[in-house]
């Protein structure tokens, strides 16, 4: 009821004598959180130039108890008052030292966005894209290094080691992406690709690498024996179904492809495969003389009623 009752006196009744110092009273020490986070905002648009505002907002930003809060008052700050000598030290401080995370990353966003320019954005920036505590800010970090300083001299030698060595898997995976469409002709990237799509313990990364390789290096002779070996022996069953699909649609014509959709058919392990590889059969070799049986098969015998359903289907369609 307070958080509406905000909202409602600064949309009707913002000339009303009492409201500003309702909203700054509620912005600073309402109990709840959420109050203070939608009073933040309904301060600033209503009471931008008001001398009390901009100190509720810097210490909203730095000590209020709530991470909510705070986020919200560093991204009101850095886009309300840019030009204040105190904001970029708040916004340096909150995107390195504040405790949640999601702060630090809101924080350094607004550094990238507002202070491009400005030298110590960068370094802030690498640092949180290798040492930040937490992947999120990590993760966050290496996208806006790779898409917005993509020639500065240190942010490749920064990318390929996340793709290679951070901890966390989603960290590397978006590392992975960023590298293979950024910095394709780098003669380091393929490699790195390659490894990642057959040594990576994490099954996301490694479906990824595969992708990206089909994508960017269809050409290059270990991609199609790296593709097929994913498609058959990876041990993750979304790694097996990515594998062949890209193998069917990229390489169909070649002669190996087809025997592998038709063993994933018939014989995978897992059955999100067997009837991914129904489907592709289906549409993509129709009229070979082995389609029509293996459909038939899958339809009548096959263990898992999704499979089974998927052939039912492409049966009466085709």
């Amino acid at each position: 009821m307070r958080l509406v009752a905000v909202q409602e006196l600064a949309r009707g009744r913002r000339d009303d004598p009492e409201t500003l110092s309702i909203i700054k009273a509620r912005a600073q020490t309402d109990e709840n959180w959420d109050v203070r986070r939608v009073a933040v905002p309904v301060l600033v648009r209503g009471w931008k130039d008001h001398p009390e505002t901009l100190p509720i907002i810097k210490a909203r930003a730095q000590t209020d108890e709530n991470s909510d809060v705070r986020l919200v008052a560093v991204q009101e700050l850095a886009r309300g008052w840019k030009d204040d000598p105190e904001t970029l030290p708040i916004v340096k401080t909150c995107a390195q030292t504040d405790q949640n995370s999601a702060v630090r990353q809101a924080a350094f966003r607004e550094l990238a966005r507002g202070w491009k320019d400005h030298p110590e954005t960068l370094s802030i920036l690498k640092a949180r894209a290798q040492i930040d505590e937490n992947w999120a800010v990590r993760l966050v970090a290496v996208q806006v290094l790779a898409r917005g300083w993509k020639d500065d001299p240190e942010t490749l030698p920064i990318v390929k080691t996340c793709a290679q060595t951070d901890q966390n898997s989603a960290v590397r995976k978006v590392a992975v992406q960023e590298l293979a469409r950024g910095w394709k002709d780098d003669p380091e990237t393929l490699s790195i690709i390659k490894a990642r799509a057959q040594t990576d313990e994490n099954s996301d990364v490694r479906k990824v690498a595969v992708q990206e390789l089909a994508r960017g290096w269809k050409d290059d002779p270990e991609t199609l024996p790296i593709i097929k070996a994913r498609a058959q022996t990876d041990e993750n069953s979304d790694v097996r179904l990515v594998a062949f699909q890209v193998l069917a649609r990229g390489w169909k014509d070649h002669p190996e492809t087809l025997p592998i959709i038709k063993a994933r058919a018939q014989t995978d392990q897992n059955s999100a495969v067997r009837k991914a590889a129904v489907l592709e059969l289906a549409w993509g070799w129709r009229d070979h003389p082995e389609t029509l049986p293996i459909i038939k098969a899958r339809a009548q015998t096959d263990e898992n009623s999704d499979v089974r359903w998927a052939a039912f289907q492409e049966l009466g369609r085709g």
